[in-house]
């Protein structure tokens, strides 16, 4: 039996995190479900949304393949040795992807 209340609320991912010494500041939720992205907002995790989000859904970040996600991260893994690196620009992926910085 799982001891944590269903999502939005973020008990059960602030639990994984605490148990596993992670802080939600670096982590990221990558949902398909509206309640996955506020269950992510509410423990403080940057949020990714898979597929075309739906209106009223802010998601810091929206992918529709994990090849996007992929990029997206060796992008900022990249940024955070070479300031110079930035956001990954618009041009690298296609037209449905959302290029807002996690955290900024």
């Amino acid at each position: 039996e799982d001891p944590f209340p269903r999502k939005p609320d973020p008990a059960s991912l602030l639990g994984l995190m605490a148990r596993h010494g992670l802080d939600p500041s670096s982590g990221m939720v990558i949902g398909d479900r509206p309640l996955d992205i506020v269950a992510g907002q509410r423990a403080g995790l940057s949020t990714c949304w898979y597929g075309e989000p739906p209106e009223g859904t802010e998601p810091d970040l929206s992918i529709v393949s994990y090849d996007q996600l992929l990029l997206w991260l060796q992008v900022q893994h990249q940024g955070a040795k070479d300031e110079s690196c930035g956001v990954l620009q618009a041009s690298c992926l296609d037209k449905k992807t959302t290029t807002r910085p996690v955290g900024g």
